[in-house]
């Protein structure tokens, strides 16, 4: 997927957040987002580029990852509450 169609899609997650929808459907306060791509550098160089326009409550809502690295302790690792 495109950078554009991702930050397109984070985009919509920050106002579906904004709106608490996610309180009403689901009963959650926050929601977390885990970006899996195919190699290391294509989830550090979208951290890197998708991160700059966001704060720091939604840095620590949106991980990307690599699919070799994709654990059940690697997705627990990164869960902090905004």
């Amino acid at each position: 997927m495109a950078h554009t169609r991702i930050a397109l899609k984070i985009k919509a997650y920050a106002a579906y957040h904004q709106q608490q929808r996610h309180i009403a459907k689901f009963g959650m306060n926050y929601f977390q987002v885990a970006i899996i791509t195919n190699t290391r550098a294509r989830a550090e160089n979208l951290k890197v580029e998708l991160h700059r326009g966001m704060s720091a409550a939604q840095q620590r809502a949106y991980h990307f990852i690599a699919l070799e690295d994709l654990t059940i302790e690697a997705l627990a690792a990164g869960i902090a509450k905004p």
